[in-house]
Parts: structure tokens; sequence; C-alpha cells
């Protein structure tokens, strides 16, 4: 069984999957029927759409779900590009999800890449506010969780702030596992190298969460490593 049929026979098992198409994780689109509604979840295709959505967030929003500078359009473009091509290179991976043609949620992993012989991509996700409550959070966090095990990755990590309860008892729920707090650069791709994260204008504290899938004595020590380092480089 090929990578796309184990992931939706997964899929299959938890939601009302309606209608798929697409040959890679890359170009994938779902159309999924969640408490009577319909909605379609298709790769990231262009950059105008994820602009659309960060204007459906509040402020409260925009604060707790803030991986670019969604206000600031001389930042935002050159950062969401950066994203399309990091998509299209199969670097990171990432989605948006639809409700009658009007995109509301963003969803992704980063970085696919292997460092100390470890893959760990980093899960992001957020949402319009109309569409809290509705169970696409734990949609998404499925979606991601799975193909991240399938890409043969060795865990996912991700952060979420300290206020937001919701999110935290959902990775919970879902076998995520709290590995501190650490100090977290906002509005800029959490990837990239410790001396472009020391650019950052906007830190805070944050829980720091991990699935681990194999090599687990590696990737903790690897993930308190880069915690370690992280608080370190943000409090001087």
């Amino acid at each position: 069984m090929d990578k796309i049929q184990t992931f939706l026979k997964f899929l299959s098992t938890k939601y009302n999957l309606r209608a798929h198409s697409g040959n890679s994780f890359w170009n994938l689109e779902l159309n999924i029927g969640i408490k009577d509604r319909e909605y379609s979840i298709k790769s990231l295709r262009n950059i105008e759409d994820v602009i659309i959505f960060s204007q459906k967030m509040s402020v409260t929003s925009k604060e707790m779900f803030c991986p670019y500078p969604w206000d600031d359009k001389i930042k935002l473009i050159p950062a969401l590009e950066e994203l399309l091509s990091n998509h299209h290179k199969q670097k990171h991976l990432c989605y948006l999800i639809y409700h009658e043609d009007n995109p509301v949620g963003l969803f992704y992993l980063w970085d696919f890449t292997k460092k100390k012989n470890l893959i760990i991509p980093e899960l992001g996700e957020g949402l319009a506010d109309s569409y809290h409550g509705k169970g696409l959070g734990g949609l998404s966090l499925d979606i991601l969780t799975s193909i991240a095990k399938i890409e043969d990755c060795n865990a996912v990590e991700l952060t979420t702030d300290l206020k937001n309860e919701t999110a935290k008892n959902l990775y919970i729920s879902r076998g995520y596992n709290k590995i501190g707090i650490i100090k977290n650069p906002l509005e800029v791709d959490q990837t990239k190298s410790f001396d472009e994260l020391k650019t950052a204008s906007k830190v805070r504290e944050e829980y720091y969460f991990a699935k681990i899938f194999k090599n687990r004595e590696n990737v903790f020590n690897y993930l308190k490593e880069k915690m370690k380092k992280q608080n370190e480089l943000f409090s001087s």
C-alpha cells in the first residue's frame, strides 16, 4: 500500500472522507464532512488565499497563531512567498481549509530536513474565529501527525501559548508530550538558523510539545538541547 492509500485508510476510520485527489501529500485535496458541514482541504497553491484567511482572524487569534506578521504586508508577502516556495520544494508542507470556497484555516509542517540524523518537522495550525469549536483543530492535527508518521519522521514538535488551554488539552489528547517551556520567536519561520532567529522582534514563553514515533531517546535529547539553546538565546 502506497503512502497516500495508507493515509486515506487512516483518515477514513476517523472522519467522513467524501472525496480525494492527488498523488502526493504536496498536491493533495480532500473533501471531508464534519457536523453537517463539508470542508475542502487543499495543498497550498497561492499566497492570496492565506492573506484572505488571515483577515478572518481577530486580534486575539492573530496573537495566539503568529507564525507570520499578519498585519505587516511589507514583511508578510515575502514571508508567504518563501512558504509557497518551500512547499513546492517539499521542504515544508502546507494546507488550507475551505468552507464554501472561503479559506478558513491554515495548517502546516515546517521543515522535513534531516538534522543530527533526525527528521522532526514543526507543526502549526490556525483557524478563523467563527470556525473554532467545530472539530477542525483536531482534524488538522490528525492529518499532519499521520502524514509525518507515514513520511517516516522521527517526531513532530509544536508550541502553543501558555494561555491556550484548549490547544494544550487537544495536543495531550492526541498523545503529544510536554517537553517543557520554550522561549519562542514570533512572526518568523522558526526552522531558520539561530543567527536568523536572533533578529526576531517578538518573543514569548510557550509550551513545547512533541509526539515521538521512533528513536525516542535521541529525539528527546535533541529537543531538550534545542529548548535549552533557544531559552539561552532569548535570555540575553
